[in-house]
């Protein structure tokens, strides 16, 4: 079982670092707690294009464009006709966190800290979640990797002591600048930090798992039901790379989008 894991993260393209850290047993069941498919409607299917499985963005901006949609006279009678429901990412999203803390091994509300870069578009975002979350009792704070402190078994953004990071930092952003010597890292390794998504989302956020679906090589891994979804949903897809291929395989004569890593 090693020995494919360790196959499998070959293909997928993993940093030497990122395979690490992703082999790390992060605490809890779920690798992607909060992660987006992106796809778009052909017909009467949905075709994916990525599996966004690093925390992806615009939680709180769905919600409100949610509601200024649902205003629209034509949009309410479309969801009246197809039974359309309106309902809250962001109290979905800290009802995941919370959950994943309590598997985690945490016993009291945690304190999170919101984790990404100062200057990021995104940094309103973390606003609006920063505020719901104290609203309902979490203490919440927002910083960036800089601010990081990690001794005596506890990772800290100032005075702030932290038992769960919501991780908005891209891992590899955060990788190019840092090594295992970081303090949220050194965290993390030692179980002292529940950190949502966790390092190990970064197997199934490549784009590079779509080939994984789509080789030829690797359809005993599904059902013949979930073969058919694949083959109905998700594009054919290969990483750039020299190697032979065969006449089945070739891209452009199936018309289908060919991603890189």
């Amino acid at each position: 079982a090693a020995v494919e894991s360790s196959a499998v993260i070959d293909e997928l393209g993993l940093t030497p670092l990122e395979a690490k850290l992703a082999l790390i047993d992060p605490g809890f069941s779920g690798s992607a707690i909060t992660s987006r498919m992106d796809g778009f409607v052909h017909g009467n299917q949905i075709k994916f294009v990525e599996y966004n499985a690093e925390n992806p963005s615009s939680l709180s901006d769905q919600e409100g464009l949610n509601r200024l949609l649902f205003a629209i006279a034509e949009m309410s009678l479309f969801a009246q006709r197809h039974r359309l429901r309106q309902f809250s990412p962001v109290e979905r999203l800290l009802e995941a966190l919370l959950a994943t803390y309590r598997e985690w091994g945490g016993k009291e509300v945690p304190r999170v800290a919101i984790i990404d870069w100062d200057d990021v578009p995104t940094a309103n975002e973390f606003v609006l979640l920063r505020d719901h979350f104290i609203s309902h009792g979490v203490q919440t704070i927002i910083c960036s990797p800089q601010s990081l402190e990690y001794a005596g078994g506890k990772l800290r953004c100032g005075d702030f002591a932290i038992d769960l990071v919501y991780k908005r930092i891209i891992i590899h952003e955060l990788l190019a600048r840092y090594d295992e010597t970081h303090p949220l890292v050194r965290a993390y390794i030692s179980g002292d930090v529940c950190l949502v998504n966790p390092f190990r989302c970064k197997i199934m956020h490549k784009k590079a798992s779509f080939e994984l679906l789509t080789d030829e090589a690797h359809q005993s891994w599904f059902t013949l039901e979930e073969q058919e979804a694949i083959r109905l949903s998700i594009p054919w897809t290969r990483r750039l790379r020299d190697r032979a291929g065969s006449p089945g395989e070739a891209p452009f004569a199936r018309a289908r989008k060919c991603h890189t890593r």
